[in-house]
């Protein structure tokens, strides 16, 4: 950011250090109010989601993911925009491993090979996407688990929702490795892939760092007020619509409307 530009013209912000901190402070300060909007089923009505169940269950996914054995792993995920996508990606990065986030709309053989690049050694896709990756149910290479963001009829798959519970169990016992996994600022925490409009798509490593600091600038040059409603469609950008929701976290308690169908 230009300072000299920008001089006296920046909107107040809280600095943090990294994604777990950008979560944990937003659902502790604004835990009884509402983070999302999300409609119950297709054509039914926007239900609210608050600060605390975000963080609650977050806490619930990654000590289940962390249970599963992924921590230090590549987590990939690829849908439409929803509450179990903004999970998903939170629940990695917040202690489990790195996520991947893949563009819903590639072709099946290039998401395939995106997937296999990124040595994911799990994804989580909706119940839209399943059709596409099927083929790697047979020929997984080294994706060991397929999670749902919706229930599924494949014996192969597991459940989000169920994984969500079962890490509320392990958390009522007692166990905290997720909770209190601390986090290292420098490590990578995000890989994307770019378009690929000039040749093989390449994979980006991002920080903490490098997306908390991109977060804090842009949320000093945008005035996101108090009780700001962000509409995100599912045609947005699975890697563009997390750092805009965290960008209104910053400047204070906003929640995002995400379209049902």
């Amino acid at each position: 950011m230009n300072k000299a530009k920008y001089d006296g013209r920046e909107h107040p912000v809280r600095q943090v250090t990294d994604l777990k901190d950008i979560i944990a402070s937003s659902c502790s300060m604004f835990k009884d109010d509402t983070a999302f909007l999300e409609k119950d089923k297709p054509g039914g009505t926007f239900q609210p989601i608050s600060y605390a169940k975000v963080k609650d269950d977050v806490d619930a996914l990654g000590t289940k993911l962390m249970d599963m054995g992924l921590k230090g792993s590549k987590i990939a995920v690829v849908g439409e925009t929803s509450y179990h996508w903004f999970l998903t990606y939170f629940a990695t990065v917040c202690g489990v491993g790195v996520i991947v986030p893949l563009d819903k709309n590639l072709p099946q053989d290039e998401l395939k090979s995106l997937i296999e690049r990124s040595h994911a050694k799990a994804i989580v896709f909706s119940k839209r996407m399943e059709k596409t990756i099927k083929p790697l149910f047979d020929e997984p290479g080294e994706i060991e688990y397929f999670i749902s963001m919706s229930e599924s009829e494949n014996e192969k798959v597991l459940s989000l929702e169920h994984l969500i519970e079962e890490g509320n169990k392990l958390l009522g016992e007692g166990v905290r490795d997720f909770v209190d996994a601390e986090i290292n600022p420098e490590e990578m925490a995000s890989l994307l892939f770019t378009s690929g409009t000039t040749g093989r798509s390449k994979g980006v490593m991002l920080s903490h760092k490098n997306i908390a600091s991109n977060v804090v600038n842009v949320s000093k040059a945008c005035n996101a007020r108090q009780g700001l409603r962000c509409f995100i469609n599912s045609s947005s950008s699975p890697y563009l619509r997390e750092h805009h929701r965290l960008g209104n976290n910053l400047s204070g308690k906003n929640h995002c409307s995400m379209r049902g169908n």
